[in-house]
């Protein structure tokens, strides 16, 4: 029999993570010389979700597995309600890495001779004051290594007591890891320089003494305006579910705006759906570094513990989520995700110019948040919902910029110079956001619409051009300010009060696309960063622009891959893959730990609604 979760979406719980290990232990799947890369939900069909409670839904498990030493990589699924394993296949690739892959990377580099006769020639005589620092290697690996699941390693002076050993790197020292072999393959030793003499410590202020800031209290006497149902939302007219995906961290599902007595469709499912950061310094020890953090870490695995007064204030509600070990057990993940409600300045107001009346209206926004720390980053995924029906995604970077060597007082033009001898290299941060886009249903079309002078009489016109995104293969688009360009996603079948096809746009912020060069390694790898936007026709399988499995990937696996088929997308089921994010050519004030930076997109509705849908929106006892 079935086993029906409240949802199909409902993510797994302990006790049927649980249940699946077990499973998959006593079917001769899972043993001790196999490590769980990743096991969580199956997500159902979405004609079975949509069908849903009309018919019920299997729950099942899908687990990634590593075996060792070799490094072969399976795929199982698991029914959980049959109690049986249903299908176990070979994969030609490899799933993120785990925790514990790392971290016995990190105790095997430093205790290998060749690296510690590394250190001792610069003068650290002792290998526990290094902070070893594993990385993916993207392709970039030697001939010996291809087909092994390596990692490679660098090494930071970790000063008693500190806190950033980022501001002390050890130049010229790399070690290769077969993480699943657990064998140190290679140490590159380029030779000795000098490690800055930086303190680097961010705990305190240089002053010693904290500026005075006045208290800040946000209260909600009537408590918060949203009500949570497990992973279910509902606040103002919005009803959506979340969930804590492992590779793409916060995910929103079957996101919907009541409009009267009705509950519309807006979005199937919205995840960040990949991440790349690419590193543009042609140093030997910089220059394979090109993460793609979403495939080759799993966002979910590197979530925060939120905390309340620090990471959100206010009437908070948190999510755990629940994830799994290398051996299969469960692992709770304490507030994860973050749930409450914040004031977000005027919503609208008009002052009569004769009578001098105002009407105004403040807003309020739902914030849905997770943060995620990936080695010496920090990025916070914020989701936000308004009351006029828009939605916004912003990624908050944070924590401290990555780091070489130098000679004091040089001119680089890959890095810039943060502290005497000290180095950031130049580097960017893509978001890749997968947008399964539902509005009032699953078949939808999308144009591209631009704003163009034309000619008149005084010269001072402008019209709207919209081009339809027709198929596949032209619909690989880029941001163009200078047409204020967005990107309309319509039904039309459906229209409002004036007689036009209801629908959404992409509002983009415009930013650099990948700068890697065409056909290089990152450009294969990460071939969704070359453009701002891609649309594909909905495909179960297609969650991740990069491939579902990019770790180790030499790319063409994706994306670009996909739109070549040059499928159909007028008046189909529609997905949109917005890429975004900063180029980031660092300044002294990035240092020691770098002041939050924001990049970001909103999808508003554009003839969705007949009219301001935040009419509704009461006045404050204030106005």
């Amino acid at each position: 029999m079935a086993v029906d979760a409240p949802h199909p979406l409902e993510p797994l719980d302990a006790a049927e993570i649980a249940l699946a290990r077990d499973v998959l232990a006593e079917a001769g799947v899972l043993d001790a010389h196999t490590a769980v890369s990743g096991l969580a939900l199956a997500e159902p069909a979405k004609s079975a979700v949509l069908a849903w409670p009309g018919a019920p839904v299997t729950r099942q498990a899908e687990a990634l597995l590593v075996r060792r030493p070799g490094g072969q990589a399976v795929r199982a699924l698991v029914d959980l309600g049959e109690k049986a394993v249903v299908r176990v296949e070979d994969l030609d690739a490899q799933p993120a890495f785990t925790g514990e892959e790392l971290l016995a990377a990190v105790r095997l580099v430093r205790t290998d001779p060749r690296w510690v006769q590394a250190l001792a020639d610069r003068g650290i005589t002792d290998p526990r004051s290094v902070q070893v620092d594993p990385w993916p290697t993207g392709s970039l690996v030697p001939e010996s290594a291809a087909g092994r699941r390596v990692a490679r390693c660098t090494g930071f002076v970790r000063r008693r007591g500190a806190v950033n050993s980022w501001a002390r790197p050890i130049a010229g020292l790399m070690a290769l890891v077969d993480v699943a072999a657990g064998e140190v393959l290679e140490v590159v030793d380029r030779g000795a320089r000098p490690v800055p003499d930086e303190d680097g410590e961010f705990d305190r202020p240089p002053s010693g003494e904290f500026r005075h800031v006045a208290p800040l209290s946000i209260t909600q006497p009537d408590g918060p305006g949203f009500t949570i149902d497990g992973h279910r939302i509902t606040w103002q007219n919005w009803e959506l579910r979340v969930s804590l995906n492992a590779l793409d961290g916060l995910t929103l599902h079957q996101v919907g705006y009541r409009d009267g007595d009705e509950l519309r469709s807006v979005l199937y499912r919205a995840s960040l759906a990949e991440m790349a950061v690419p590193y543009g310094d042609p140093d030997p020890l910089f220059e394979w570094r090109m993460a793609l953090d979403g495939g080759e870490y799993g966002l979910g695995t590197c979530v925060n513990a939120l905390e309340l007064g620090c990471d959100c204030v206010g009437e908070v509600h948190y999510l755990d989520a629940v994830g799994v070990t290398a051996a299969g057990d469960p692992l709770r993940r304490p507030n994860a995700i973050c749930v409450h409600e914040e004031d977000h300045g005027i919503g609208w107001k008009h002052t009569d110019p004769f009578t001098g009346v105002a009407q105004v209206r403040r807003a309020r926004r739902l914030v849905i948040s997770s943060f995620y720390t990936v080695g010496n980053y920090d990025y916070g995924a914020y989701w936000y919902l308004h009351q006029d029906g828009s939605i916004a995604l912003e990624m908050k970077l944070t924590g401290i910029v990555q780091t070489k060597a130098g000679e004091p007082g040089t001119a680089d033009p890959h890095a810039v110079e943060v502290a005497p001898g000290l180095f950031a290299p130049h580097h960017q941060h893509l978001f890749c956001v997968r947008l399964d886009m539902a509005l009032d249903g699953q078949r939808n079309t999308v144009h591209e619409v631009d704003v163009v002078p034309v000619a008149s009489a005084t010269g001072h016109a402008f019209a709207t051009v919209t081009t339809p995104l027709v198929s596949e293969a032209v619909a690989a688009r880029d941001a163009d300010a200078a047409r204020a360009r967005s990107w309309h996603v319509v039904n039309e079948s459906r229209r409002n009060r004036v007689g036009a096809p209801v629908g959404y746009r992409l509002v983009p912020h415009t930013s650099a696309p990948l700068l890697a060069a065409p056909g290089s390694a990152m450009a294969r790898r990460a071939a969704f960063a070359a453009h701002h936007l891609w649309v594909t026709e909905y495909r179960p399988d297609e969650l991740r622009p990069a491939g579902t499995h990019p770790n180790l990937s030499a790319g063409d696996t994706g994306i670009d891959t996909w739109a070549q088929r040059d499928a159909p997308l007028v008046d189909a089921d529609v997905v949109l893959w917005h890429t975004f994010g900063p180029t980031h050519v660092a300044r002294t004030e990035d240092w020691p730990v770098m002041p939050v930076a924001r990049a970001g997109f909103m999808i508003e509705p554009a003839g969705f609604f007949d009219r301001n849908p935040a009419l509704d929106v009461p006045p404050s006892h204030h106005c």
